[in-house]
């Protein structure tokens, strides 16, 4: 045997040596297992309780009425409506804030 025929397989013997541990790490290695904790929710996102709406008349109060709408799905239109409301009574509008699924269309 000569080495030039050696040499014709060591390509093949190289491929092997190095392919089938490879294969056995990627394939046949035990995984560890993973263990995944639950997600616990923040303490911001979590809906606030609607304020109850005021009483008092605004043609009695002198005070422009303000309709707000909101459309939200995760709450923060809802939550920043909220804030426009407390806001615009400083401005002396008297705000009602409606949600858009509560209202009925009009055309």
């Amino acid at each position: 045997m000569e080495i030039s025929d050696i040499t014709e397989y060591l390509p093949i013997l190289v491929s092997l040596a190095l392919g089938i541990p490879i294969v056995w790490w990627f394939f046949w290695k035990k995984q560890p297992s993973i263990v995944v904790p639950p997600i616990k929710p923040s303490p911001g996102s979590q809906k606030k309780p609607k304020p109850k709406p005021e009483v008092e008349d605004p043609k009695d109060s002198g005070l422009i009425p303000v309709k707000i709408f909101f459309g939200s799905q995760t709450g923060t239109a809802e939550d920043f409506s909220h804030k426009l409301a407390a806001e615009s009574k400083r401005y002396k509008f008297f705000p009602k804030v409606l949600d858009l699924d509560d209202t009925k269309r009009q055309n």
